[in-house]
């Protein structure tokens, strides 16, 4: 073989190689950042076989909610503890600002909590971040979700406080940029593109669900 042959046989070997680099390099923030030592053990690769509810929840194919994990199971009175832990996974592209977001709603559907800066993943340095979110992660991977949270002991109702009247809460959650969310694609979830996670009951009696006159509730807080 010829040296000019050979010469532009290891040019070609070389652009190659340099355009399968090129293919492979990180293309996204999410690959390209580095992660927090501390939150490494929050990043899998698969979905642990733990996993108590496998659920499904898809946001415009860019993230999925794959499964949950919450205790208790049934019932969470009002002032109760809930911890909840979500596996999620993301699917497509974002650029870059993208968050969790979770809600606690009533029966009805009304907003009575959030928890959007709640556990590991969530927290930043100021409102507007979080220390780990969607955003930031590398598709494929599973990221576990983590937040302990109170169910609302009373409400603000104009210038007071009522008790919790619901007889369920239902945790809601989605994914949020400035003023707007991304769609629900596939999963239980509403206009307000809030996916549904699970209910619980809150064991509340009939009679604790029926609204008081203002003098009995004056009297009751005395």
């Amino acid at each position: 073989m010829s040296r000019s042959r050979q010469g532009s046989l290891r040019v070609g070997l070389v652009l190659g190689l340099g355009l399968l680099v090129g293919c492979n390099a990180p293309g996204t923030t999410a690959e390209a950042k580095k992660l927090d030592p501390k939150l490494e053990q929050y990043v899998l690769t698969r979905l642990p076989k733990t996993v108590e509810q496998e659920t499904y929840l898809d946001f415009e194919g860019k993230v999925q909610l794959l499964g949950y994990d919450v205790s208790p199971k049934d019932v969470a009175p009002p002032g109760s503890k809930i911890s909840l832990t979500l596996y999620w996974q993301r699917t497509g592209n974002l650029d870059e600002g993208w968050k969790l977001f979770t809600h606690l709603l009533d029966a009805q559907g009304r907003q009575i909590a959030q928890y959007d800066k709640s556990g590991p993943l969530r927290e930043g340095a100021s409102d507007n971040e979080q220390a780990l979110g969607p955003s930031d992660w590398e598709i494929g991977k599973i990221y576990v979700d983590k937040l302990e949270f109170e169910v609302p002991r009373r409400l603000a109702q104009g210038d007071e406080k009522v008790p919790l009247r619901t007889g369920t809460v239902t945790v809601a959650v989605g994914v949020w940029k400035e003023a707007a969310r991304l769609d629900v694609l596939g999963g239980n979830s509403d206009a307000r593109r809030r996916g549904f996670v699970t209910s619980l009951s809150t064991g509340l009696s009939r009679e604790a669900l029926l609204p008081k006159k203002k003098d009995e509730q004056k009297g009751s807080d005395g």
